[in-house]
């Protein structure tokens, strides 16, 4: 086995599809992550765009229908752009334009969650004991099994309405689950904290000045990077409410400082 580390990495969800459409700007993104190095992402960019479809037409890359997953037999077009890949097709593909293909935990968030997942998160907002968080999940599980809960397929996120329910599988969201809990007379509901979405500054206009110094990002190396929105998206997964990625490589990984990683995890929610 090649255990050799390589320089640029991928974040995927598990058991997630990539829509082939989205992948020249993903792959991008992971060798150029940063603001200031937006024109080695444009001409990136600009290449894969060129690179991907001859890779699909040459059998280097394995693209599959939206509907099934079976392979597609049309990968032309229109039809190309609408295909989707699963982790396992991407891996050796993307090793050798030396990216890691990184899974992240399902159904972490901040979108969304397994039945599991949801309950831990309530429970660690509530501050209850582990009794209260499993007969939480237990309650949900009966909710979504009886589909009193709208509950969601992993690989298109579309309600489902047979088959069935597992807690470490299928999705909710906490629009889905606020809803149920209101329909049940809970005092409480779930609150998934969301970054804000700033305009970009226009060229003659000053930057804002930060009153708080934790929030300045190390511009030590000239111009400060600006997380996007999948930047900050796939901090939160990478973290996965402590157990995963440390801030501190986060930070070096993002090109930022570890007061900005902070600030995405506080303002998600899932670290004070």
């Amino acid at each position: 086995m090649n255990n050799k580390t390589l320089p640029y990495w991928l974040a995927v969800e598990e058991s997630k599809t990539v829509r082939f459409s989205e992948l020249a700007h993903l792959m991008a993104k992971a060798m150029h992550p940063g603001d200031h190095e937006l024109t080695s992402y444009a001409a990136a960019r600009i290449n894969l765009d060129k690179e991907l479809p001859r890779a699909v037409h040459d059998g280097q890359l394995k693209v599959r229908n939206r509907a099934g997953l079976s392979p597609h037999t049309f990968p032309h077009g229109a039809s190309l752009q609408s295909a989707v890949m699963l982790p396992q097709d991407l891996r050796s593909f993307l090793a050798e334009r030396s990216i890691e293909l990184r899974l992240t935990p399902h159904g972490s968030g901040p979108d969304y969650w397994t039945l599991e997942n949801a309950a831990a998160a309530i429970a660690e907002q509530e501050q209850w004991h582990d009794g209260a968080r499993g007969s939480l999940e237990n309650a949900l599980l009966e909710a979504a099994s009886s589909r009193a809960l709208v509950v969601r397929h992993p690989h298109t996120d579309l309600p489902r309405t047979d088959g069935d329910v597992r807690a470490f599988y299928e999705l909710v969201t906490p629009s889905d689950v606020n809803a149920w809990l209101e329909k049940q007379g809970a005092p409480y509901r779930w609150s998934v904290a969301r970054p804000e979405m700033k305009p970009e500054p226009q060229a003659a206009t000053p930057a804002p000045v930060s009153d708080s110094a934790s929030d300045a990002p190390d511009t030590s190396k000239g111009t400060p990077p600006k997380l996007t929105e999948v930047d900050k998206a796939e901090i939160q997964r990478l973290y996965n409410r402590g157990r995963g990625a440390p801030v501190n490589a986060m930070a070096k990984q993002f090109n930022v400082s570890r007061p900005t990683i902070e600030k995405v995890l506080r303002r998600a929610g899932i670290k004070k």
